[in-house]
């Protein structure tokens, strides 16, 4: 696969307790794809996303999917500050829709 032009890459939107707030996400995913980026990289670039968990990790990335409509590729970061992210990218990488998976090793110390 070749990705060429401008990927995006948001922040995870939270609250204060660090819980995911999947409407804002969805407004600034819908804000990207109608300003036409070429691929869009969700969890794994800036914000807490490496202090997620997995459920919150599928829920960013569903949420995602689903603003992107399939009009945009959509990129999903398995990086963390600890364990492997392999497990993740194994069930991540069945997602209909997602084009591609980052791994990005932490570097946030907690």
């Amino acid at each position: 696969m070749t990705m060429r032009g401008l990927s995006a890459f948001p922040i995870t939107p939270t609250d204060a307790a660090g819980s995911p707030l999947p409407a804002d996400l969805r407004r600034l995913i819908l804000r990207l794809r109608h300003a036409g980026v070429d691929s869009i990289g969700v969890l794994g670039s800036t914000g807490g996303y490496a202090y997620l968990d997995a459920d919150q990790r599928r829920a960013v990335l569903e949420t995602a999917l689903d603003a992107a409509g399939g009009k945009v590729p959509v990129i999903a970061g398995v990086g963390a500050c600890a364990a492997t992210p392999r497990p993740r990218w194994r069930a991540m990488r069945r997602m209909r829709g997602l084009r591609a998976c980052c791994w990005r090793r932490c570097p946030i110390l907690p």
